[in-house]
């Protein structure tokens, strides 16, 4: 329950902070993003964003490969909604056992000159394009 509690926060505080942002086009979206986690990188994880609104995830600890997950996903003003989501992330940079969740958002950006999806609002939780 804690766990939910901060992530509300967290994307209450996050979206606020962005609110004069422009519209993402969900065309910009679609494409390979990979993030890596943990305290020696042995999570990672790969969000494939499809242009017919579905969308890919596959999970990995240390190499090998633990979840192949599917679902739906729609752009939001300046996000990313995703239904059937595997949450990889507990809140403070740390990694915790996945937990699949209805609906995880997250905030689009270019982020240092690449598209990277931030679930969390210190972006320690974040998958960024890979071409």
């Amino acid at each position: 329950m804690k766990f939910k509690l901060l992530i509300l926060a967290g994307c209450f505080i996050f979206s606020s902070c962005i609110k004069n942002a422009p519209p993402i086009n969900p065309d910009d979206v679609v494409g390979t993003y990979v993030g890596e986690y943990g305290k020696e990188k042995e999570w990672k994880e790969v969000i494939i964003i499809k242009p017919d609104g579905s969308y890919q995830q596959l999970v990995y600890q240390s190499g090998e490969q633990l979840y192949d997950n599917q679902g739906k996903w729609k752009a939001l003003y300046q996000g990313v909604e995703f239904s059937d989501f595997i949450v990889l992330m507990r809140g403070f940079g740390e990694v915790g056992y996945p937990e699949k969740t209805a609906f995880f958002s997250a905030v689009w950006s270019n982020y240092q000159s690449r598209k990277c999806l931030a679930f969390d609002i210190d972006n320690d939780y974040v998958a960024c394009e890979r071409k």
